[in-house]
């Protein structure tokens, strides 16, 4: 390998990196974990491509400039009209058409991967009139983000076997751009300085010709030879070094696109030919089913088997730059265990014990899991969020009970996880919109159902004592629900006064909470700067609560569900020209800001598809008819499949590409939304929800006469009150023996605390029904043989 003699570009480093758009219109990668490669496409062009694995966006975007030398100027993204299509039923390839207004030229790509190497390959035609065509110049121009960064990148030309290679290169990660007819002028510059987009958009010629840009924001720009073809194919590899990427380029480019594209189609045809035919109860035969499938997917990492991201997309990354690396390109969870039971719905039954070793390798020394974090397992945002936890416990009892879990046992990991939950809970850090603490419905629901879900593993492996343990810790969970999220004093909609909250805000460091649901304040981030941002708890609401209902722990039927839906749609339902959808909660500020700007620190929440898809669950369980909801997902999704995280809730605004139902500048695809689809598919032909854990249902549906009731003090959580008939249980995380009184220390009782394997001590107190006085108490510990030094009290109702 050589490289010339180097002429550095000017303006160094360039002005300041961003991403592209996160509303993607495609996304791609070969079927076969050997191709490490994925891209994704925005409006006519490449956008970030991603490598070694699925959380590292490796360039900005990839796209042709197009002028005639003299008149005009035109860029992809920009001046032309652009169409984009499916190659096949199956497959995550694409054929993009993009016109030029006038109708002089086209420009057909077709793009998809090396179904072997990870190299981005995109067949080219170029059509019109000869007479016009033939006086055109087509670049390339591409602009690296090497390591999940535009700063610091450094782009060199290179002479490889005779030919001429655009290379760049950060932090030990290479990049190579190539075609199969030869580049006649090549050029590396610094962004909005010495780039080629400025070169030529300045005066319709490649004035520059630059061998090297270090330490920068770069774009590499080659003009395509196109002497005597009109037809020609791009690639983009990756590799370690400068000869692993170039040899990789040229190795997928010495084969004809065609038998390239034949073997991509090969594979994805072959991955989908055993899903189970859910698109019979689809509306639009099968068609989002099918790119739901294929596109959960993509989204599993090659060298981490079962790690699942969240969506391949930057939201708003056009406002995003070096700082925002996290994009949604992350392990949630939350987004991964529904992930992996869309796939179980569809049939597939080996990619969700992946996941569920996966998470297992994750989990952290206490039980808990983080936030979020990338594929390595690494952190990155650090909040806890206690449905977090449960999921993973989900997932594996949904596996045991479709004896799908082959020789995997993750009993270690749910007894660790229902351990956490039982130390750390009620009050959540973070509900599932990542923003409050407290009492959330839904997080209480997903917990409920997880330890009754670990309750059952551990009575089947003969543990009586840890499964009686924790029944009867979620049990204490339920007989709260109400009392902790529901408000006596609603004022949204007349008429219904009683309703589910979307949070109970409390602190998780609190230990003498305040648990009424007609008190409180909530805090709602994301709120345009001076307005306001506190309202009553008790008048902020989402549909949280229908997890209780889709888990089993709640009726359809509840009278408190039925009136809390009632106030949900009339607050938050948006009707747009496909069905109906939701936004997440009233005052939401996470979204496309009114004047169609990007979310920047604050803006306004939108319309949610998967939120459809949650309300098509519970009309299923409640007997009503589903069409609405699958038809509203479908006409939701893009022309290739994708559904966004976000769709338009407003009137059209064509000016800023914005129109109702549509999507945002936000995460597309988001592949909670897919998920929740193919479940919702699954549960329509079965007549019954596919989440819904028939132990849940039987204990908690099924009248439960034979249960306890219990009020748990930990010092964490210092209940104030127990009513008689319940169990005052005293829970702590040491063995210790409970000096206690019901009668003011007239007598005394000392009860030696109970051991389980939960890493909590217990002391149980009936509470009888002639009990008037509180229950007082103190702790002697045994293991550092003293007194706790002070008294407690609990005041009986």
């Amino acid at each position: 390998m050589s490289k010339p003699n180097q002429s550095v570009a000017f303006g160094s480093p360039g002005i300041e990196p961003r991403w592209t758009h996160g509303g993607k219109d495609g996304v791609g990668t070969a079927y076969a974990a050997s191709s490490r490669i994925w891209f994704t496409f925005w409006n006519g062009i490449i956008t970030e491509v991603y490598y070694p694995t699925v959380d590292r966006p490796q360039i900005r975007d990839l796209q042709y400039l197009i002028t005639d030398g003299k008149s005009f100027f035109h860029d992809e993204k920009r001046h032309l009209e652009s169409k984009l299509e499916q190659l096949s039923y199956n497959g995550l390839g694409y054929r993009c058409t993009n016109s030029d207004p006038a109708g002089h030229y086209a420009i057909v790509k077709e793009i998809i991967t090396d179904p072997h190497l990870a190299c981005v390959l995109q067949h080219t035609n170029l059509t019109g009139h000869e007479s016009f065509i033939s006086k055109l110049r087509l670049y390339a121009l591409c602009a690296p983000h090497i390591e999940v960064g535009g700063w610091g990148n450094s782009g060199y030309v290179a002479r490889v076997a005779g030919r001429t290679v655009l290379i760049a290169e950060r932090k030990g990660t290479w990049l190579a751009l190539g075609a199969t007819v030869p580049f006649s002028r090549v050029s590396c510059g610094y962004v909005g300085k010495s780039d080629g987009w400025t070169d030529l958009h300045g005066n319709y010629q490649m004035d520059w010709a630059f061998d090297h840009a270090p330490d920068g924001n770069i774009a590499l720009t080659g003009e395509l030879d196109l002497a005597g073809t009109r037809e020609f194919t791009l690639g983009l590899a990756f590799g370690n070094s400068q000869h692993h990427a170039v040899s990789t380029l040229f190795q997928s480019l010495s084969s004809p696109f065609a038998e390239h594209r034949k073997r991509y189609e090969e594979q994805w045809a072959r991955s989908s030919a055993n899903v189970l035919p859910l698109e019979k109860t689809s509306g639009d035969g099968g068609k989002l089913y099918r790119a739901s499938f294929s596109l959960l997917r993509a989204h599993e990492d090659k060298s981490y088997p079962g790690a699942f991201i969240a969506s391949i997309s930057i939201p708003w990354g056009e406002a995003a730059g070096d700082k925002d690396q996290g994009g949604y390109h992350l392990v949630w969870t939350r987004d991964m265990v529904n992930s992996a039971n869309a796939m179980l719905a569809a049939g597939d039954r080996a990619t969700p014990i992946r996941a569920l070793i996966y998470l297992s390798v994750c989990q952290q020394e206490n039980g808990g899991f983080a936030q979020n974090f990338w594929i390595d397992g690494e952190p990155y945002w650090r909040g806890v969020q206690l449905d977090e936890v449960a999921f993973p416990i989900l997932l594996a009892w949904r596996l045991k009970c479709e004896n799908a879990l082959q020789d995997c046992d993750p009993y270690p990991m749910v007894s660790r996880a229902a351990a956490y939950l039982v130390r750390h809970g009620p009050v959540t850090p973070q509900e599932r919109w990542e923003e409050v603490s407290g009492y959330s419905p839904s997080t209480l629901a997903s917990n409920i159902a997880a330890l009754i879900c670990a309750a059952c593993f551990a009575r089947k492996r003969g543990d009586e004592a840890t499964a009686k343990y924790l029944e009867e810790y979620a049990d204490f969970l339920e007989c709260h629900v109400e009392s902790w999220t529901v408000t006596t004093h609603g004022t949204l909609l007349p008429g219904v006064a009683r309703h589910y909250l979307r949070i109970l805000p409390e602190r998780p460091d609190n230990p003498n909470p305040d648990e009424d649901p007609n008190h409180g304040n909530i805090t709602i981030a994301n709120r345009r700067p001076g307005a306001r941002n506190v309202f009553p708890a008790k008048e902020v609401v989402d549909a949280g609560f229908l997890e209780l209902v889709r888990h089993g722990v709640r009726r359809p039927d509840d009278p408190i569900i039925v009136d809390s839906l009632k106030v949900v749609d009339a607050v938050l339902k948006v009707d747009t020209p496909f069905g109906p959808c939701w936004r997440r909660y009233n005052h939401d500020g996470y979204g496309q800001r009114d004047d169609g700007g990007p979310f920047v620190g604050w803006g306004r929440g939108r319309a949610w598809p998967l939120l459809t898809g949650e309300r098509g669950h519970y009309e299923l369980a409640a007997r009503h008819d589903t069409k609405p909801f699958l038809r509203a997902m479908e006409g939701l999704a893009s022309s290739t499949g994708l559904l966004p995280e976000q769709a338009s809730d407003g009137p059209d605004q064509p000016q800023v590409h914005m129109y109702r139902g549509r999507p945002t500048g936000s995460a597309m695809p988001l592949m909670w939304a897919h998920a929740e689809y193919v479940k919702l598919l699954h549960s329509v032909r079965d007549g019954k929800v596919f989440d819904l854990i028939a132990e849940v249902a039987k204990r908690y549906l099924g009248g439960g006469a034979d249960r306890q009731l219990f009020e748990v003090w930990k010092f964490t959580r210092q209940a104030r009150s127990v009513r008689c008939g319940y169990v005052l249980r005293i829970q702590v995380p040491a063995s210790f023996r409970l000096r206690w009184s019901g009668d003011e220390w007239h007598t005394v009782k000392d009860t030696p605390s109970s051991t389980t394997t939960l890493g909590v001590e217990f002391v149980d107190i009936p509470i009888i029904a002639a009990q008037r006085a509180p229950i007082r108490f103190t702790f002697f510990w045994t293991a550092n043989d003293n007194w706790e030094g002070r008294d407690f009290m609990v005041s009986v109702i």
